[in-house]
C-alpha cells in the first residue's frame, strides 16, 4: 500500500476508508503452536449480495482428473505419450496479495503503524476486500495462459496444456496438475517464478 490523506479517500471514493483487522489462526496446535496473522479489509461485511465472486471448479472436476491420471499407464488414447503420469499439488501462498487493485481501494492503517488523517491505499489487492478473490482468478488466469494453457469452456478452474500434455484444476489458491516428470519440473518452475508457492 501507499500512505495517503483519508481526505484523498473520500475525495475519491466518497467514503472513509474500509476498516481493517487482524486476523490469528493457529495452524499447529496447543502443544506446538504455529500461528499466522494477517491484516484483512473488512469491506465484505458491508455488501450483502453475491457480486463478489470467484469461480469454484465442479468436484467433478477433480474427479475426472484424478481418474485420468489412475488410468494414464493403461491402453493410449489418442496421441498421448506413453508412461507413468503423476500429480503435483502446489499451493500458493498469500494469493490475494500477488494481484494488483484494478480500482481506487482504501483502508485504515494497521494500528502499529497508523498516523492521524492518514489511511492506506492499496496498491495490491488485501484478503476481504470485494474485488480480491476476482483479481486473483484474473491473474492465475493470464499467468497459466501466458505458459501455454488453455482455460476451459465448461469450468473457468480447469486448464489445459496440449504440448505438454500438463491438465490443471485451481480451487482458490490450490493447483492440482497432473502430466510426465519432466513437464511438471516445468510447471513448478514456472509457478514458482511468477508466485510464492
Amino acid at each position: 500500500w501507499e500512505v495517503r490523506p483519508i481526505a484523498e479517500c473520500r475525495a475519491r471514493t466518497g467514503k472513509n476508508p474500509i476498516g481493517g483487522r487482524w486476523v490469528d489462526h493457529n495452524k499447529g496446535d496447543a502443544t506446538n503452536p504455529n500461528v499466522r496473522c494477517r491484516y484483512v479489509a473488512k469491506d465484505i461485511a458491508f455488501w450483502k449480495d453475491d457480486a463478489m465472486f470467484a469461480a469454484a471448479p465442479p468436484l467433478e472436476a477433480l474427479r475426472i482428473l484424478l481418474s485420468d491420471l489412475a488410468t494414464s499407464g493403461r491402453a493410449r488414447v489418442g496421441g498421448r505419450r506413453p508412461g507413468a503420469r503423476k500429480a503435483l499439488l502446489i499451493d500458493v501462498r498469500k494469493a490475494h496479495l500477488h494481484a494488483f487493485v484494478s480500482e481506487d481501494v482504501y483502508v485504515a492503517l494497521p494500528p502499529e503503524v497508523a498516523e492521524p488523517g492518514m489511511c492506506a491505499k492499496l496498491v495490491r489487492s488485501l484478503y476481504g476486500t470485494r474485488a480480491a478473490p476476482a483479481r486473483w482468478e484474473a491473474l492465475y488466469t493470464e499467468t497459466l495462459e501466458s505458459f501455454g494453457f488453455i482455460r476451459g469452456k465448461a469450468s473457468a478452474c480447469c486448464f489445459y496444456h496440449p504440448e505438454r500434455e500438463v491438465r490443471c484444476v485451481v480451487h482458490g489458491d490450490d493447483f492440482t496438475f497432473t502430466g510426465h516428470d519432466e513437464d511438471l519440473d516445468w510447471v513448478q518452475h514456472q509457478m514458482e517464478s511468477h508466485f510464492l508457492c
